[in-house]
């Protein structure tokens, strides 16, 4: 047990010592960037740093996202306010649904491409060709399935 102990006590002198080496010596910062009472600002674009202004903190104000869209509706051209974060959730929407269908497409080429390849091999050997329904039925249907 002398040396279980002894082991135990040189892997905590070696993790003590390599906090000690590893340790950054900058200070933790206390003081906040705006300041917990400034004044919320609603400028959209950063300040110019070489005109003297003070450069821009998503916490200055609104956060990006929260900002209003001014649009006007279509058809009626009634004027209409979105938030941004709505404008983005749509574009996200509409990333992942192309994705979708991407993938299906995709998935129903190579089935296609598979499928050319064991017939070709298939006819070779003078088995019957394997259609579509068939590998569907046997592997599960794909995303964009054909009849």
């Amino acid at each position: 047990m002398g040396k279980l102990t002894q082991l135990g006590q040189m892997a905590m002198l070696g993790m003590l010592s390599a906090t000690l080496v590893f340790a950054q010596g900058k200070q933790l910062q206390t003081q906040r960037s705006p300041a917990a009472n400034a004044e919320a600002t609603t400028d959209k674009a950063p300040a110019d740093p070489q005109s003297g202004g003070e450069p821009y903190h998503i916490l200055n104000g609104l956060p990006t996202l929260l900002r209003l869209h001014h649009d006007t509706e279509v058809g009626t051209n009634n004027p209409v306010d979105v938030y941004a974060l709505v404008i983005e959730m749509q574009v996200m929407n509409d990333l992942g649904e192309q994705r979708r269908q991407r993938d299906a497409y995709l998935a129903d080429r190579d089935l296609d491409e598979l499928l050319e390849a064991t017939n070709a091999r298939r006819r070779a050997r003078g088995l019957p060709e394997r259609t579509r329904d068939e590998v569907q039925q046997e592997f599960g249907s794909s995303g964009g399935a054909r009849s």
